[in-house]
């Protein structure tokens, strides 16, 4: 049920039973010198008129000895019973139960099994222990040489049902509701260099999740799977099968189990929520979370989220801004630290739901993770720890028995749980409902975050009989002020990218662009340290930046114009590898103007883009036109180049006026030639010929005689 690292599951706890002890490794510095005894098994509740089984493992056990049950009175409360777990109280013997012998002879080790019935008193069996009522009894486990003398020993503790009235009377005993969180988290599997990476740690602790989650049948108890969406991801898209695989058979252990929303890495929360900057990823990283989840596993509960749930143990906080984010982000209930609240004096254990205030007249309702509870998580003898929170949760159930209560099953961060840990405690969250004709009422019902929260009302304030508010102790969120800055550069440029690759027809950039998504948000993870966060945003930067390097213009050369309008040739080369949308900033310093506008997109559907310039020339003479080769909205430069433009037009006005001047001229010109032609012949006519002709002129027809 818990996040583990480490070490692969033996054989045994793959199939439900528990592990040797032998075959558990312990660090050198603390290997026993003398006789250890471990619990191998035992069964989680007992009936009025049950068994008791348990068996343990004894190494290098005196040769002769025995093992010597003792049974001691229900302890009285909680704080008895963690008293008892740390061996400074011990409640009184009520029970020497006959002793089991060792092997006359020398061994490395042995198992020892126990087992003793137990009568309420109505009709006892032969050799049966009478208990006068439900309780959890400490089974001292001694184990003893050949003189008697003690040797080494354990405490396990019997949990007794409460016995079904008679005559069909209603129960006043209300189960202890039993929420369990099953937490599937890991560092980030995603290099920066967009390859994936499984290594065999994170192999080791899903399978160790499967553990807790593979039950047949209807016998298995509900739960809620936290599950890191970057992680699923990861085994999904492994090049090992074998990954694949892991992920298939997660989702067939999950079933219809609920699963709670979780963005897609892990991230600091509270320090998100406090950077305004952030908001816009913040947002993202959880839609992204949701679809995978919805894509690997099925779609995610968003109603309840857990607080300080970290794959590796982290020193974070919880703020009232981040309560707020949550409500707005449709969650409605939370599990919350012991340590991030405000103490409270409470007669009990808190196991009742209560209003937590989020900043104003906010307030989401809480349930706080039970760190007793969570300290069992980390036992050394691992079928033991499930036994002491089998007895915890008893003790609890018992506080108030007649009261609708509820607590949850959580690890704390940075955990290593034993498989055989978990398979001790998913058999007894299976068997927590005894059998039909076994007399006896359940202590727990096993369930869900969201039916714990609908069943179990709202504690209730002792002084004023309002609902019970509660308060986060104040503490400052992280700053990430500085990360804000480079992710938010980061993401303007994957942005600009995705706009330039982005077009009609899918290609192998459209995938790139998906691929810097994911090494985007992995670079949110907290899992990361700065090193590694700037290894992944460098890589994203870095693979933006080579897309300048793919798109070739020409050089600058010398373009002559012979009209007013024409077209200027432009070629632009794509070694990018698929279509791309580019636009096209004109610049002619004031003497050139385009009448497509400075502006123009141009789509590159193939290696080489032949586009024609159309240009107006408005003043002759020579120019530069520069052009500036950027993605769509300009944010990203991917190359520029000048052409020289010579035009050897003239303008209207200019051609009005020199047609204006040849007709003058050519008018003024003719005049002149005309008059001059006129004076010319004027002087070549002399008077004599003047009158003669006249006289010719008017004799010209007559009949006479000339003189």
């Amino acid at each position: 049920m818990l996040v583990a690292w480490g070490r692969p599951p033996t054989p045994a706890a793959a199939a439900g039973r528990p592990a040797s002890p032998s075959r558990r490794t312990r660090p050198a510095a603390t290997q026993p010198t003398g006789p250890t005894i471990t619990l191998l098994s035992q069964n989680a509740w007992v009936a009025p008129n049950g068994r008791v089984r348990a068996t343990v493992h004894v190494t290098d056990p005196p040769a002769g000895g025995s093992v010597v049950p003792v049974l001691h009175a229900s302890v009285p409360n909680r704080s008895a019973l963690l008293a008892s777990m740390k061996g400074t109280t011990q409640t009184g013997e009520i029970a020497f139960l006959p002793a089991v012998h060792l092997t006359t002879r020398t061994v490395a080790a042995t198992d020892v099994t126990v087992t003793f019935p137990l009568s309420d008193g109505t009709d006892p069996a032969p050799g049966a222990i009478t208990l006068g009522g439900e309780g959890v009894y400490p089974l001292e486990l001694r184990v003893v040489d050949t003189t008697g003398s003690p040797v080494t020993s354990l405490v396990s503790y019997v949990v007794r049902l409460p016995s079904r009235p008679a005559d069909g009377q209603p129960s006043t005993q209300e189960p202890l509701r039993v929420g369990t969180v099953v937490p599937v988290l890991a560092p980030p599997s995603h290099r920066p260099d967009g390859t994936i990476v499984v290594t065999p740690a994170v192999r080791r602790s899903v399978r160790r999740e499967l553990t807790a989650l593979e039950s047949p049948g209807p016998s298995a108890p509900p739960l809620d799977l936290v599950a890191s969406p970057e992680l699923l991801d990861a085994l999904a898209r492994s090049p090992d099968a074998a990954d694949q695989q892991l992920l298939v058979q997660l989702d067939v252990a999950l079933g219809a189990r609920s699963v709670l929303a979780q963005p897609y890495v892990d991230v600091d929360l509270p320090g998100y929520v406090a950077q305004p900057s952030l908001s816009t990823t913040l947002l993202r990283l959880l839609q992204r979370g949701d679809a995978t989840l919805a894509t690997r596993l099925h779609p995610p509960s968003v109603r309840s989220w857990v607080l300080r749930l970290e794959s590796q143990p982290a020193s974070t906080t919880v703020t009232p801004a981040t309560l707020t984010w949550l409500d707005q982000q449709g969650v409605r209930q939370v599990l919350v630290p012991d340590a991030s609240l405000v103490p409270i004096s409470q007669n009990l254990t808190g196991t009742q739901p209560f209003l937590l205030s989020a900043g104003g007249t906010r307030q989401v309702r809480a349930l706080q993770v039970d760190a007793d509870l969570q300290h069992h998580f980390a036992a050394t003898d691992p079928v033991l720890g499930a036994n002491q929170v089998v007895a915890d949760l008893g003790v609890l159930a018992l506080d108030a028995p007649a009261t609708v209560r509820a607590t949850v099953l959580l690890p704390p961060s940075g955990t290593s749980p034993d498989p055989a840990f978990l398979a001790a405690l998913r058999t007894a969250l299976e068997t927590a409902s005894p059998p039909a004709g076994s007399g006896a009422l359940p202590l727990v019902r096993p369930t869900t975050l969201q039916r714990l929260f609908d069943t179990v009302p709202v504690a209730t304030d002792a002084g004023t009989g309002e609902p019970l508010v509660r308060q986060l102790r104040d503490t400052p969120p992280k700053d990430l002020s500085a990360f804000a800055a480079r992710q938010q550069a980061t993401t303007s440029r994957v942005d600009d990218y995705e706009r330039l690759v982005t077009t009609n027809r899918p290609s192998r950039l459209t995938r790139d662009v998906a691929e810097l998504r994911t090494t985007l948000a992995v670079a949110s993870s907290r899992d990361l340290g700065p090193v590694q966060v700037s290894r992944y945003l460098d890589a994203v930067n870095g693979h933006v930046a080579a897309a300048g390097t793919d798109i070739h213009l020409p050089d600058r050369q010398t373009v002559t114009l012979t009209s007013r309008s024409a077209s200027i040739p432009f070629t632009i080369r794509n070694d990018m590898g698929g279509p791309i949308t580019v636009e096209l900033h004109l610049d002619g310093g004031g003497r050139l103007q385009f009448p497509g506008g400075d502006v123009q997109t141009v789509v590159v559907t193939g290696t080489v883009e032949h586009r024609a310039l159309r240009v107006r020339v408005t003043t002759p003479g020579e120019s530069t036109l520069h052009i500036r080769v950027t993605s769509p909205g300009g944010g990203l430069l991917l190359g520029e180049t000048r052409f020289t433009v010579r035009s050897t037009t003239i303008s209207g006005v200019g051609l009005a006026l020199t047609i204006g001047a040849l007709v003058f001229l050519f008018l003024w010109w003719g005049r002149h030639v005309w008059l001059t032609r006129r004076a010319r012949r004027a002087a070549r006519i002399r008077p004599a010929d003047l009158i003669t002709i006249v006289d010719a002129e008017r004799t010209e027809g007559e009949d006479h005689v000339p003189t």
